[in-house]
């Protein structure tokens, strides 16, 4: 009985620190249940990762039939090591959500990326990179929802003084874009809608 009550604090002590590529599960219970690992698990991190401060690799630039995996910077139990990012075969009619760091509660955990279904009435704006001083920070995607008679273009980079630029996207009118970008891929292999 002592062993289990243990576990038991031990499980209910560690819930927040380890998450499935949704954010929705807690391997660990796995782990305690079966022995074994199940799903991706993430990293946890007392301190922030630091700034990308490479080159933000190919993000960006449109591979017909690929999305880009943003690099990131995995903790390996005592620091930060840079994972370069990489091209993957799309999956049509869904959205890659980019890996991100997210700060929860008093620790940074990594959620591993994932491809997300279409929402009814909702556009998925995709994440960027945006140059802050001593490095490229990620702000992440999120869904926005649908105007009436507007299509959302995708932003683009663009290189300004030897560093590459994010230029936002944003709502336009139906009528205002032409029919060669209402129905392109943006970067990322996002579909514009």
């Amino acid at each position: 009985m002592r062993k289990f009550a243990i576990v038991l604090v031990l499980t209910a002590s560690l819930s927040g620190c380890i998450v499935r590529a949704h954010g929705h599960v807690n391997p660990l219970a796995s782990v305690v249940a079966t022995g074994l690992v199940v799903g991706t698990a993430a990293a946890i991190a007392a301190t922030a990762p630091p700034p990308v401060v490479v080159d933000v690799g190919y993000h960006g630039y449109y591979r017909p039939g690929y999305v880009w995996v943003n690099g990131y910077h995995r903790w390996n139990g005592n620091a930060y090591v840079w994972t370069p990012g990489y091209y993957q075969p799309a999956r049509a009619g869904y959205y890659w959500v980019q890996p991100s760091w997210e700060y929860r509660g008093d620790q940074y955990v990594y959620v591993d990326g994932y491809w997300a279904a279409p929402r009814a009435g909702y556009v998925y704006v995709d994440g960027y990179y945006d140059y802050r001083g001593n490095g490229y920070v990620w702000n992440p995607g999120r869904w926005e929802t649908e105007r009436p008679g507007h299509v959302y273009v995708q932003g683009t980079y663009t290189t300004v003084g030897g560093r590459r630029t994010y230029q936002p996207g944003g709502w336009r009118a139906q009528g205002s874009v032409s029919t060669s970008v209402s129905t392109s891929t943006a970067p990322g292999g996002v579909s514009v809608h």
